[in-house]
């Protein structure tokens, strides 16, 4: 397989731009999983579905009281969205 993807994608230099990438996708996801898990107060080892079933009961026990729930995502008026837009992400290498 290797060599298949050696003669594709034009040799060994392609393939260490392609680990590099790799590497950069690793440590892009689980730089958005600590913030994710920071987001909904989740422990670095805390199970992640115990967590968020404990979440939709606690939401759940809300409805019931006639409490509001704030759902997902920003809560602001749309226009002001743009202020939490960037520009930074992962490009893909060029071929």
């Amino acid at each position: 397989m290797l060599g298949l993807h050696t003669f594709l994608c034009g040799g060994p230099a392609h393939l260490f731009v392609n680990e590099a990438y790799q590497l950069e996708q690793v440590l892009a996801q689980e730089k958005l999983t600590t913030a994710v898990r920071a987001a909904y107060g989740m422990g670095k080892n805390d199970d992640i579905l115990t967590h968020l079933l404990a979440l939709n009961h606690a939401c759940a026990e809300k409805e019931k009281s006639g409490q509001k729930i704030t759902p997902p995502g920003l809560p602001l008026l749309s226009a002001q969205h743009a202020a939490f837009i960037t520009e930074d992400c992962i490009a893909a290498p060029q071929l």
